[in-house]
């Protein structure tokens, strides 16, 4: 049956994520200690057993101007004996009307693979969220000169959430993320990865979030922020730092990024019927830091 979480379940819950994701017992760690809660959580449980999983966190999202409130999916997950039986589609179809209840106007997710993508579609998400995204080979940065830029580590979540608003102040369809949310994110890439300011003199125009695969020899930039086209120079610099085989930056593409490609990675779900899926498809819509 289905029910609301709560803290006799958490263990298990932890063993679900850690078996079906994959990841690191200190980023499980920070997921239920920071974004987890029982109201926010639903089960399908038989006796005591938890055989699937689902959490929607709440965020809020600004649609053309105005701002809304969302269920951000994450965490879903069935445990491989109990799959083909339609348990997740039991948990989905609750959490909406759930989301409803709370007032949520949509629902956004990432898909953890592509093969997702045609599942979540079917539930009337729509794939409308996407990153630019640029890749260098080493060979790119042996002639580059650097300009006045520089990159200087940084924890400040208040800076990081300050450049953040300003610079998504113009998007017409973005996911917000608030200094806690920036917090919690910097409190990951703290362990994984590393913060930096783009610096062009005292003035700060971006930021980048990063992480190095050692044994890949491939640097990932998750999120790049700036004010303007920086994106080369800082791809430059961070290969300078790093010296990867290969550099991966994503971060908003619209006019101005220089992000030559765009890839989608997120969904969205009208909950309230007050806009048409389709019709906020414009300027690229982004959403990105969800701990994905």
């Amino acid at each position: 049956m289905i029910v609301r979480s709560s803290g006799r379940y958490v263990p298990q819950l932890m063993e679900i994520w850690k078996s079906v994701f994959g990841d690191s017992d200190e980023y499980i760690r920070l997921f239920f200690e920071r974004m987890y809660s029982h109201a926010e959580s639903l089960l399908h449980v038989e006796g005591e057993k938890v055989l699937s999983m689902l959490f929607f966190p709440r965020c809020s999202i600004r649609v053309l101007g105005r701002v809304y409130r969302a269920g951000y999916v994450c965490g879903a997950a069935t445990l491989p004996e109990a799959r083909g039986k339609g348990l997740m589609d039991g948990l989905l179809k609750t959490s909406f009307h759930l989301m409803l209840e709370r007032g949520d106007s949509f629902s956004v997710l990432i898909p953890g693979d592509d093969n997702l993508y045609g599942f979540y579609s079917k539930y009337d998400y729509r794939a409308l969220f996407k990153r630019g995204v640029a890749t260098y080979s080493a060979n790119a940065f042996r002639a580059a000169g650097r300009g006045r830029l520089s990159l200087v580590k940084t924890d400040d979540a208040s800076a990081i959430s300050s450049l953040y608003s300003e610079i998504v102040s113009d998007m017409e369809v973005v996911v917000l993320k608030d200094e806690p949310a920036y917090r919690l994110v910097m409190d990951v890439y703290s362990t994984y990865g590393s913060i930096y300011l783009v610096m062009d003199g005292r003035k700060a125009e971006g930021y980048v979030f990063c992480q190095y695969h050692e044994g890949e020899k491939v640097l990932f930039a998750k999120e790049m922020m700036s004010r303007r086209d920086i994106l080369d120079e800082t791809a430059g610099m961070l290969a300078d730092i790093f010296r990867p085989g290969k550099v991966v930056v994503e971060g908003p593409y619209r006019s101005g990024t220089g992000f030559p490609g765009v890839k989608r990675t997120g969904m969205l779900k009208v909950l309230d019927g007050s806009f048409e899926a389709s019709d906020l498809d414009r300027g690229y819509p982004y959403m990105n830091m969800m701990l994905d």
